[in-house]
């Protein structure tokens, strides 16, 4: 007969289950005026970053905003005695399960914006994301290769581990992590992130809006290891730019 051990050995030895080395969520619990402050903090010197690089179209003050916001961030976990590894950015039990779930979700998501979210954006607005800032990538390697370093560090690292790290964890904590809370947050957080892409237009905002609910769900979905949210976003970009490079969306 089963007992309930055997069930918490099976769980213990699940992949993707908590362990000393895998990425859990802290339950350490901190006044909710304290997580205000952060959250309007990030918001606020991020967000007028990103609001003045997009008003101007200046790329490095879109760049400054992701800097800025991690700096902030960073600052705050420290004074809170945490680390990145609070929000899943420990060492995975294991690898070969996260390198395949990415995979995975890479294609998921390839798929999901091919035939559901951007048909559907487009139907709704009557128009596309305008990605034509990106047209020097087209046939360019120099700037094809600059674009990676750019989507690995600022994209893949940089906005997952703001917005499913800090932004959903810290929304999450506001509702002392209740189901409820987690929808709320995961909601909130994808709209933040939709409009830190204004520059792509309306229809930017929303695709990219939905895409980030695709990623935080992944992001609960593997129990908070941020690693898969990060490759899978980093693998998405990286092949979008390579179909530009290529020009194979013509």
């Amino acid at each position: 007969m089963t007992t309930m051990n055997d069930i918490k050995t099976s769980l213990n030895s699940s992949p993707f289950s908590d362990s000393a080395e895998s990425p859990s969520p802290s339950r350490k619990q901190f006044p909710p005026g304290l997580t205000l402050l952060e959250l309007g903090a990030v918001l606020l010197v991020g967000g007028g970053f990103l609001l003045s690089g997009t008003k101007t179209q200046n790329p490095l003050l879109i760049l400054m905003s992701i800097i800025s916001a991690w700096v902030l961030i960073n600052f705050f976990l420290r004074a809170r005695g945490s680390s990145w590894r609070e929000f899943g950015l420990g060492r995975p039990p294991n690898w070969w399960a996260t390198v395949g779930l990415a995979l995975a979700g890479t294609v998921a998501l390839h798929l999901v914006v091919s035939f559901i979210f951007k048909p559907w954006v487009t139907a709704w607005l009557g128009s596309e994301p305008d990605i034509s800032r990106f047209d020097p990538v087209r046939g360019n390697l120099p700037a094809f290769l600059f674009s990676l370093a750019v989507v690995w560090t600022t994209a893949a690292f940089g906005e997952e581990m703001i917005f499913r790290g800090f932004f959903l964890n810290r929304l999450a904590q506001l509702g002392r992590q209740r189901v409820f809370s987690w929808i709320i947050a995961l909601l909130f957080s994808s709209v933040i992130f939709g409009l830190g892409h204004a520059y792509q237009g309306v229809a930017g905002v929303v695709l990219t809006a939905l895409a980030g609910l695709f990623f935080g769900l992944i992001y609960l979905a593997c129990r908070h290891n941020l690693w898969v949210p990060i490759l899978v976003h980093g693998l998405y970009d990286t092949t979008a730019f390579l179909i530009l490079f290529l020009n194979l969306d013509h």
